[in-house]
């Protein structure tokens, strides 16, 4: 009888053991467990944008997401004071004098793919439209992330994937505090604009290189919002539902608001602006500024760190 027990006591713990040893193989070979299938599709479907000026060096200047597959192409989402300015006079966005790229930095290439792509659409910041769309032929099959109908709710879990300060493709959690401001929060200098009134406020870390980047909601799978900047510690998106307004000007010609072909001098300022023509900076370096650093509204003083 002893000898009965001790056997299915053997036969007991060898059923316990056999899926332990199955679950720490699968591990061994997927060591990303923690990542949730959400975080690793977006992560699939990021591009880094870069900046190529007529020296020739190429410049990481944003985050763009694919949000849809049109006729082959993918388009991708980031934030226009990634690749244009607002003319004042003219009252629409100045694209910078660059080529752009975009990499999906894949981990493990030693040599980055860089796509060519093209701005389709930048909006005028002042007006609160802070968005661009890329569109680029990609030779591999990407993931995309719809842009959800509604933007994001208060307590609102979200992920989103960037690149800061160039070190790869990386994992950022949070949630929404506040889903409106319903406060003024502008700002305007000769160069750029702020209008942020309308925009989201979330709890989520981010860095350098990160404008433009998707918010997704973690329940809806869908793209909620697009983040901006910073005011104080906390971190800034504008809607989804304020793009999916912008975006339906795709493809239908100039209107107000649009990237506008403007005459450009050696240093890729408007030729009817004569603050722009006297600054000592191009465009596209001051928009690479800014992308570095962050586009930022001081809470002690309600004005821009630039």
């Amino acid at each position: 009888m002893k000898r009965i027990f001790a056997c299915l006591l053997t036969v007991a713990l060898a059923l316990l053991v056999i899926p332990n040893q199955a679950i720490a193989k699968k591990n061994d070979r997927n060591p990303n467990v923690n990542v949730r299938p959400i975080e690793r599709k977006v992560m699939d479907a990021v591009a880094i944008l870069y900046a190529r000026n007529d020296s020739g060096s190429m410049q990481m200047m944003c985050t763009a997401t694919a949000y849809e597959k049109t006729r082959g192409k993918y388009r991708f989402v980031t934030a226009s004071h990634c690749v244009a300015e607002d003319h004042f006079l003219i009252k629409k966005s100045e694209l910078a004098p660059a080529t752009w790229f975009l990499s999906l930095d894949t981990p493990g290439n030693e040599k980055q793919e860089f796509y060519p792509a093209k701005v389709l659409r930048a909006g005028y910041q002042s007006s609160g439209n802070d968005f661009a769309v890329l569109e680029a032929m990609i030779d591999r099959e990407i993931p995309v992330v719809p842009a959800a109908k509604t933007g994001p709710k208060t307590g609102e879990e979200i992920v989103n994937i960037a690149a800061p300060y160039g070190l790869g493709k990386q994992i950022f959690r949070g949630h929404v505090i506040k889903d409106r401001i319903d406060r003024n929060l502008e700002y305007h200098s000769p160069f750029f604009s702020i209008n942020w009134t309308g925009g989201t406020l979330l709890q989520m870390p981010t860095g350098g290189g990160a404008s433009g980047l998707a918010i997704v909601s973690r329940d809806r799978k869908e793209i909620v919002a697009i983040l901006v900047g910073y005011y104080g510690n906390l971190t800034v998106a504008l809607p989804i539902d304020r793009f999916n307004e912008f975006k339906k000007g795709l493809g239908k010609g100039k209107r107000k608001g649009d990237t506008e072909d403007l005459l450009l001098d050696l240093f890729g300022n408007a030729r009817n602006s004569t603050e722009r023509s006297q600054a000592p900076e191009t465009m596209l370096d001051r928009i690479l500024k800014r992308c570095k650093n962050g586009l930022r509204i001081s809470a002690e003083t309600n004005q821009a760190v630039e």
